[in-house]
């Protein structure tokens, strides 16, 4: 499927996209690097929203799936990382990444740079007749 949508190393891709959604999952659970975390998923979210659902409208019940429900996760997300993950998190017993707009700006750098970097490297559009 990877390939058919214009990514590059298909299996590979897949792999990573994987990956990133279970290990930013597992480390916003825990509360650890959350900014971080909250910019790989913002990342793979925008990825998401240009290779195969921004072309289907904006809901996700259209055909196709719309990208509503990338753009959710990745606003959620940000507000996360801006917020800061809370009292019983790891971030805040090591005392990293509290709330405010370091962490906001560094999410959001983080998270755009990351995805244009991953569409200038691994996505080659297919062009249609």
């Amino acid at each position: 499927w990877f390939a058919s949508i214009g990514m590059r190393y298909p299996r590979q891709q897949a792999l990573v996209a994987a990956l990133t959604e279970t290990l930013s999952g597992l480390f916003i659970l825990i509360g650890l690097f959350t900014p971080l975390a909250c910019a790989a998923l913002i990342s793979t979210m925008i990825v998401a929203i240009v290779v195969s659902h921004r072309s289907s409208g904006f809901f996700i019940f259209n055909e196709g799936q719309g990208w509503e429900y990338c753009a959710f996760i990745s606003v959620t997300a940000l507000s996360l990382a801006t917020i800061g993950s809370g009292k019983y998190s790891l971030d805040n017993t090591f005392e990293v990444f509290k709330d405010g707009w370091l962490p906001f700006t560094l999410c959001a750098l983080l998270a755009v740079t990351g995805a244009a970097l991953h569409l200038a490297l691994f996505y080659r559009p297919t062009s249609k007749p």
